[in-house]
């Protein structure tokens, strides 16, 4: 199967766990990846005056891939969903995060752009158990596609 992945915003800022980035890198060396680095840009999103918090600025991915995007809001930049449709997948794995909303938005960036969004679970990072039990639902409801663990990638 032509899978791609998609890293999203793992980065310093948002403490990914050191197992996380190392379980996302393992599976970037086997698989073609493309990671994102959020940026904080307020006169294009503004973050600050709607949700009262500073984000980052000018970090590094920490995922080992060639293929690095800023992006500044929620939606996956432009240019990576255009590189990602040239290389016409069959499934996008989505992985990172730091809270849900970023994951979901990048499901529903890849689906407009019409591709397969995949998700799994243990390798995104973030919100509370709660919330990320929400998202793996809405995940399913959505696109379909949820793998309980990297192993079962192989199958």
């Amino acid at each position: 199967m032509r899978r791609y992945m998609v890293a999203v915003d793992v980065q310093p800022f948002f403490k990914p766990s050191d197992n996380l980035i190392q379980s996302i890198n393992e599976l970037a060396g086997k698989t073609p990846t493309a990671a994102t680095v959020f940026a904080h840009n307020e006169p294009k999103v503004p973050f600050h005056r709607i949700l009262g918090g500073p984000g980052p600025k000018g970090e590094k991915s920490l995922i080992k891939t060639e293929r690095v995007y800023q992006r500044n809001g929620y939606i996956l930049p432009k240019e990576l969903l255009l590189w990602l449709r040239e290389q016409r997948p069959e499934e996008v794995i989505v992985c990172g995060g730091f809270d849900d909303e970023r994951i979901l938005a990048a499901g529903f960036s890849l689906f407009e752009a019409g591709l397969k969004p995949v998700l799994v679970p243990e390798l995104c990072y973030g919100n509370d158990w709660f919330e990320h039990t929400v998202t793996i639902r809405l995940w399913e409801k959505a696109f379909g596609k949820v793998y309980e663990s990297v192993v079962e990638l192989g199958k």
